[in-house]
């Protein structure tokens, strides 16, 4: 009996310790995002922009990606690196080699892709931390949503290429955006209320007039 109670604290030790070894390591993943996670597009032709970034990597030198979009309700129109990006040179004797970069690649009938690769050069170090990889600036085509925008690489073993100097992969996570495009309000529903609201206040004037007379 006392042996069946001693394996099972075993096993039950052996599991919590592995949970916490999961979350560890889950908890100190690099974590390649789209931010902001909500935007909502208020009318068809209006153009925004999404940052992808960057959390708790280690020793990062370049990096590759795939960003996917709903082509029914976005268009990509190109891709920006701001002036403090993550991978931005630090030395006279190094740069940032963009090595891919291209928008509208398609995927299937109702998602497209950007396609980045960048890499630093020279005498450059690799990086550790959190940061703005690039910028996506997108046109709205149409009503709808939400739709995401996702870091996906299918085929391979996380959502993003990243690697070391060594050109050994750095495991990783990703997060999405959801974008939503709202529908124009119609002109002439918005002459109907103007309308309706205006004859609405004809009509309380001449009621207000009429008890004047009344009560005189």
């Amino acid at each position: 009996m006392k042996k069946v109670q001693a394996l099972t604290i075993s096993l039950v030790i052996l599991l919590s310790f592995s949970i916490a070894v999961k979350q560890v390591r889950a908890s100190s993943m690099a974590v390649v995002g789209v931010s902001p996670s909500q935007i909502v597009v208020q009318n068809v032709g209006e153009r925004f922009s999404v940052n992808v970034t960057i959390t708790n990597v280690t020793d990062l030198f370049g990096y590759e990606l795939k960003i996917f979009y709903n082509s029914t309700q976005l268009d990509a129109l190109y891709v920006s690196l701001p002036s403090d990006h993550f991978l931005r040179p630090f030395t006279i004797f190094g740069s940032f080699f963009i090595g891919k970069n291209t928008t509208g690649n398609v995927y299937n009938a109702t998602h497209q892709f950007v396609w980045f690769l960048g890499m630093l050069t020279g005498l450059e170090t690799a990086r550790t931390g959190s940061g703005v990889l690039l910028t996506v600036h997108f046109n709205a085509t149409a009503t709808g949503g939400p739709y995401a925008v996702s870091i996906a690489y299918p085929g391979f073993s996380y959502p993003a290429k990243l690697s070391t100097p060594e050109a050994s992969p750095i495991p990783c996570t990703s997060t999405s955006a959801q974008i939503t495009v709202l529908p124009e309000f119609p002109t002439i529903i918005f002459m109907v209320a103007l309308i309706a609201v205006t004859l609405a206040a004809a009509a309380l004037g001449k009621t207000t007039r009429l008890r004047k007379l009344v009560t005189r």
